[in-house]
Formats: structure tokens, sequence, C-alpha cells
């Protein structure tokens, strides 16, 4: 019985090394920048009026203004827009609700959303590489730890060193996912 539950704990401590590898690669891969591209010649045709307030001024963008969008994202759209009372262009911030080609915005999305992924799976899949690795080294140096404590009767030591080492890893865990 006493074995049997020893496993059992061996296997939790390994699970709980593991998916603190992969949570780790999953937020490494997300900080990794990728490049949304634009294709060249873009423009895009608003569908309603536009405002965008600053506390000094405010700019409003007319229905069926032609646009080049410098910034592409899932839910906003940058571009730069030259007010006809101005010399001067200004950055203005949209949603993709706000224009006419939403096949072409989604078709962009689509494809940088494929490319992020293609960039961000190795760094994952060397997490999770990594997160059998060191599970395999706890399971081998655990197990071996755990063998020579039974044989001893150690067992409060062995109880004590495993209740240590899950409450370890499952508060680094807690810790990393905060």
């Amino acid at each position: 019985m006493k074995r049997l539950l020893c496993i059992i704990i061996i296997f939790v401590e390994c699970l709980g090394i593991f998916a603190i590898a992969r949570h780790l690669a999953s937020v490494k891969s997300m900080k990794v920048a990728v490049d949304n591209e634009i294709p060249e010649g873009i423009q895009l045709t608003t569908c309603r009026e536009i405002t965008n307030e600053w506390p000094d001024n405010s700019i409003v963008v007319p229905a069926g203004t032609k646009v080049i969008p410098v910034l592409l994202s899932s839910d906003l759209i940058n571009f730069e827009y030259q007010d006809p009372d101005s010399d001067s262009y200004e950055l203005i911030m949209a949603v993709p609700e706000d224009f006419v080609e939403q096949n072409l915005i989604t078709q962009i999305l689509d494809e940088y959303r494929i490319n992020a992924d293609k960039v961000r799976e190795p760094i994952i899949q060397r997490g999770i590489i990594k997160g059998i690795v060191f599970g395999i080294c706890w399971l081998t140096i655990g197990g071996v730890l755990t063998a020579v404590l039974l044989r001893k009767q150690k067992t409060g030591v062995l109880l004590i060193g495993h209740i240590l080492m899950t409450v370890s890893i499952y508060a680094i865990a807690v810790f990393v996912i905060i």
C-alpha cells in the first residue's frame, strides 16, 4: 500500500513539473513578437463616420473615405488621416467593423494567426520536451529516493519529503500562473 501511494505521489509531482514547463513555454511563446504584415497597397473604405476625440481636438473621418492601414489587429485598425482643415496627419483608431472590406480584413488576420502559430509552435514544443525530461528526471530521482527510504523503513521522512516536494511544485505552479 505504501509503495502504491508513493508511486501515485511521484506521478502527481511529475505531472506538476510537466504542467509548469508547458505553461512557461506557452507564456514565452505569447511574448514573441510576430509581425502582422499588411500587404502593400491595401486600402480600406470606411462604412460609417469615425470619430476620434482627444482633450485638445477631435477628428471626424467621413463615411466612404479610403484609408491605408498602418496597424491591423482583431480589435483595432490604425490608419493615418489628414484632416482637410489641417496640414498634419493624425493616427486614427478604428474597429474592423468600421470598414467595408470585412472579408479582406478577415483574410489578413487569418494569415497572421497562421504565421503566429508557426512561430510559436516550436517554442511550445521545446517547453513540452523540457517538461517531459524534467518529469522523467524527477521520476528517476524520486523513485530511487523513495525505494531507498522504503527499504530503510523511513516512511516519516519519505512522507515529509513528498509533501514538501508536492507543495513546492504546486506553489511554483500557482506563482507562475499568477
